[in-house]
C-alpha cells in the first residue's frame, strides 16, 4: 500500500507555476471630453492600432501554424538532448498553455530547430565549408 503524505499545497500557486507570466494590466484610458481632444484625432489614432492588431494576429497565427499544430513527422525516434532547466520550464509552459497540451515538448523543440536550420541554412553551410578540413 502506498504511503500517504500529509503535504499542504496551495492550489492557486501550483496552477500559477504552469501559467505564463501575464502582462501588467493596461492603464485606464483618459476620458475624452468635448474640450480636451477633437474626434478626428481619436479616429486617426485608432487606425494604426487596428493595423497593429491585425499584424499581431497574423504573427500569432503564423506562430501557431509553424510551431504548435499537430506534427507532420514523428519525433519519437530522436535522441535525448539536455537543455537548461529554465528553457525546459518555459517551453513546457508554452506547450501546455498555448498548445493546449496538443503536442509534446519534443515536437515543439523539433519545430524550432527545423525553422532555425531553414532560416540559417546558407550561413551554416558557408561556416561549415570554411571550417571543414579534408583529411586527404
Amino acid at each position: 500500500m502506498a504511503k500517504k503524505l500529509d503535504v499542504d499545497i496551495d492550489p492557486g500557486k501550483f496552477l500559477d507555476s504552469f501559467r505564463p507570466e501575464m502582462p501588467a494590466p493596461a492603464a485606464p484610458e483618459e476620458a475624452v471630453t468635448e474640450g480636451n481632444a477633437p474626434e478626428k484625432a481619436a479616429s486617426a489614432a485608432e487606425k494604426p492600432q487596428a493595423k497593429t492588431r491585425k499584424e499581431e494576429a497574423k504573427k500569432e497565427e503564423a506562430y501557431l501554424e509553424r510551431f504548435l499544430y499537430a506534427p507532420r513527422v514523428p519525433v519519437c525516434s530522436g535522441k535525448t538532448a539536455y537543455i537548461r532547466k529554465s528553457y525546459h520550464e518555459r517551453i513546457q509552459r508554452i506547450v501546455q498553455v498555448i498548445g493546449k497540451n496538443g503536442l509534446t515538448l519534443s515536437v515543439y523543440v523539433d519545430r524550432v530547430l527545423e525553422q532555425h536550420f531553414r532560416e540559417y541554412e546558407e550561413v551554416i553551410r558557408r561556416l561549415y565549408r570554411k571550417n571543414y578540413e579534408d583529411i586527404y
